[in-house]
């Protein structure tokens, strides 16, 4: 089962870590134009009502540091990354799909993703999350 993870972000791109079963690690690099990862985490950030000095704190960063990196002069390391996404409580896919524009995440968007877990845990988090989809439709009807 393929795996993705995210293993550096900088102003212009992201680098991605891609594992396929039985074949070797892949790094593949994708350029980015107008900071996406890094306008998605300011974006979040001011959802939070986390000010730039509060998150720089969460990324282990200087405040100056951590404005640099807003305003795309500095490129943000992994470890600063990670414990700003985890202070913040996201995830990668977070953070991916708001860098793909996409906002109303369904059910079969969050089982899609599931499919990277361990198929006891698969089957438990879709069965879940497909019981809470009909409950609120059946709420709607």
């Amino acid at each position: 089962m393929p795996t993705l993870f995210i293993v550096g972000i900088a102003a212009d791109k992201i680098v991605l870590h891609l594992r396929l079963k039985r074949q070797n690690c892949l790094v593949t690099v994708i350029k980015m134009t107008k900071q996406p990862i890094i306008l998605a985490l300011i974006e979040r950030r001011k959802a939070s009502g986390i000010t730039q000095e509060e998150a720089a704190e969460m990324a282990a960063l200087s405040l100056k540091t951590y404005q640099r990196i807003e305003n795309g002069t500095a490129d943000m390391r992994i470890k600063n990354y990670v414990s700003l996404i985890n202070n913040l409580k996201l995830s990668d896919l977070d953070v991916v799909l708001d860098v793909l524009g996409i906002k109303g995440t369904t059910p079969w968007d969050v089982a899609a993703a599931a499919r990277v877990l361990p198929p006891e845990a698969r089957a438990a988090m879709v069965s879940m999350i497909m019981i809470i989809y009909r409950d609120t439709l059946d709420v709607k009807n």
